[in-house]
């Protein structure tokens, strides 16, 4: 048996006039335009944005040099504090070499960050006592193949919504059939 066949015998075998039956068709067609919705939002900023979504051109980019007074590692970023600056720096996960990047870090060492100041002060790029650690190629490219995952979601989401629209409007025409 084809999964098309599958999900007709789903439909047919759970139409009825009941109040049930309708409730249970209402849900999947609100169930199918929350993953029409969900899609459309993974999918529209890609288009306008491409993969590069949320990252900066390298021209945009500022050198702030200072000795590290402080990294601290979370689940989501790298904190950097240099002596002499008054902002903190976030070196995102997103950025990729988070082990290579936390483990050259060293504290009083004369680091270099090329931060987006339009970002909060997000960091794209790394140097290390002259050394880099993670330059904008490698943090771009980790970037692009961390969004690169979105339109695989939205299709996923786009062929359920089909699919459950789909057995409501089975359900729906079998249940009027029933009915006459």
């Amino acid at each position: 048996m084809t999964i098309w066949q599958k999900l007709n015998r789903y439909a047919r075998d759970g139409a009825g006039s009941t109040a049930k039956g309708r409730t249970a068709n209402r849900n999947r067609a609100l169930y199918g335009a929350v993953l029409a919705l969900g899609t459309l939002l993974l999918i529209v900023p890609d288009l306008l944005g491409g993969t590069r979504q949320g990252l900066p051109a390298d021209d945009k980019l500022e050198a702030v040099s200072g000795a590290l007074v402080s990294g601290e590692e979370t689940r989501q970023e790298i904190r950097l504090r240099l002596e002499g600056q008054a902002a903190e720096f976030s070196y995102p996960s997103k950025a990729g070499g988070f082990p290579d990047v936390f483990a050259a870090l060293c504290k009083g060492c004369d680091t270099t960050l090329w931060v987006d100041p339009a970002r909060k002060q997000r960091v794209f790029q790394i140097a290390v006592n002259k050394r880099m650690v993670r330059s904008y190629a490698d943090v771009k490219s980790a970037w692009m193949a961390d969004n690169s995952i979105a339109p695989w979601i939205a299709a996923f989401l786009a062929a359920a919504g089909v699919i459950l629209a789909w057995i409501a409007w089975r359900q729906h025409r079998l249940a009027a059939v029933a009915a006459s």
